[in-house]
């Protein structure tokens, strides 16, 4: 945090940075990053509801993507969950690209099959997910050194 170039910090009024027992509110985050640069301002909005008149949040953005309700993350984010595979170790078997669960490092859908698209190349992919892997087909050979995955 020494480091710290942040201008602007907008939160939500129920955000928590930290776990439940040790953490900082919305409120308090002004003054604990005013120690690491007196240029930070944070900005508290409030909670976005949706149509159902639940509340739009991160935290019930991951259930929903471990849910595998991708349908609902992408009308509640405005657009497709995306996946960066660039640095992510994988393998290759035809036109699949076969990737190990645990060296994916965002949070993957459950167990299930979706579609989707490379989005370097627009091209439609579908994709399976179990506990042990990610088999994405067809994986197009100029997508090499950008691999960010749209799921939704």
């Amino acid at each position: 945090c020494k480091n710290l170039t942040i201008k602007k910090l907008v939160v939500g009024e129920d955000f928590q940075l930290g776990n439940p027992k040790a953490h900082l509110k919305a409120y308090e985050l002004q003054e604990h990053l005013s120690s690491y640069s007196k240029d930070t301002k944070v900005v508290i909005t409030k909670a976005i509801i949706d149509q159902y008149n639940s509340v739009i949040s991160s935290s019930r953005i991951r259930q929903l993507i471990i849910q595998g309700k991708m349908d609902v993350v992408h009308s509640l984010l405005g657009r497709e969950y995306l996946l960066d595979l660039g640095l992510t170790p994988s393998q290759f078997s035809g036109s699949s690209m076969l990737i190990k669960a645990e060296d994916v490092k965002q949070l993957l859908p459950s167990n299930g099959k979706f579609t989707g698209f490379w989005v370097e190349d627009n091209i439609k992919a579908s994709i399976e997910v179990d506990a042990n892997r990610l088999i994405i087909y067809p994986y197009p050979k100029s997508t090499a050194q950008n691999k960010t995955l749209a799921i939704g």
